[in-house]
């Protein structure tokens, strides 16, 4: 019989990290984490929180890509390794390819209300000369593909200008979908199906699956759009529509936490159990959970009522 596999959130590892909770005599489980807590680590400059998977011989979760490197619904585990190794081929592997992941964060958090127009005005120029640094090196850069990357550049600025010139309120933003007001406090174990009876009506003819980010109407190239990336946009609608938003969700330097949050929860969906701190994640993990019938148990360690101190 296998142990029960538990998904660690980051502040659960900084926890272990400090000292404020110990799971040395905790037995009959397999602790999972995946590189977004390499893409953390990374960001902080932190490399402590390796020293915990290690004691912990925690194993490494890993979403599996088809033969055209696209997301599947299937994962693999991966036995106990070096943390120490295994981000260092994290690190080799991110740094071959020159991609500066915070491009589109202004889009998300100008789409939260952010007062960033210019820096979102930025991002078609941006882009187009990030895909020339990325073709040119390897003899893909001709005169054809500088036009076509230069007709998306200009269908984006198009798009900018037309659609997000104007900073809008979230709270204005949710009004016509009736969220603007508390929807915190659902009355039934299912908060994203009471939230859909609420705005099923002014979805302009979208089903469920794809008002909430799980059957997007742009596939970009998949035939089934991912559970993975359905999470990690019904995250993002949650948060949008007023459902335990996130703090600070209009700041692009909080997005990237954002972002992180709900790619652990994405993970989490294919693990026996998600264990955080964060009470308004372990929410939208629980309603994200029960609307799409996954089996994950959402643990929340409350620190605070067990009587323990962060350092």
């Amino acid at each position: 019989m296998r142990h029960a596999r538990i998904y660690l959130d980051q502040n659960i590892v900084g926890y272990l990290r400090d000292g404020v909770i110990d799971f040395s005599r905790v037995t009959g489980i397999d602790w999972l984490y995946s590189n977004e807590h390499f893409n953390e680590i990374s960001r902080s400059g932190d490399r402590s929180f390796l020293e915990v998977f290690k004691k912990l011989k925690a194993q490494f979760i890993e979403i599996v890509l088809d033969e055209k490197l696209r997301i599947t619904d299937s994962t693999r585990i991966h036995p106990y390794s070096c943390p120490y190794k295994r981000y260092e081929h994290y690190i080799d592997a991110v740094g071959e390819v020159k991609i500066d992941e915070s491009l589109f964060r202004s889009f998300l958090a100008r789409l939260n209300g952010a007062d960033n127009y210019g820096d979102v005005l930025s991002v078609p120029e941006k882009l187009g000369l990030q895909i020339k640094e990325l073709l040119e090196p390897i003899g893909k850069w001709d005169s054809e593909t500088a036009e076509a990357v230069g007709q998306v550049s200009a269908d984006l600025d198009k798009m900018i200008r037309a659609q997000l010139s104007k900073t809008r309120p979230l709270e204005t933003l949710r009004k016509p979908l009736g969220t603007h007001k508390r929807i915190g406090n659902p009355k039934t174990d299912s908060p994203i199906a009471e939230i859909w009876e609420l705005v099923s009506s002014k979805a302009n003819g979208l089903t469920a699956d794809q008002f909430f980010g799980f059957n997007p109407l742009d596939k970009q190239g998949y035939d089934t759009w991912p559970l993975y990336l359905g999470i990690i946009g019904c995250y993002s609608t949650l948060n949008f529509i007023g459902y335990r938003t996130d703090r600070n969700i209009a700041s692009e330097d909080a997005v990237a936490n954002i972002i992180s949050d709900a790619v652990h929860i994405a993970h989490g969906a294919f693990c026996d159990g998600l264990m955080s701190e964060d009470r308004r994640l372990c929410l939208k993990a629980r309603a994200i959970y029960k609307f799409k019938n996954i089996n994950t148990h959402v643990l929340r360690l409350e620190i605070k009522k067990l009587g323990l101190q962060p350092n």
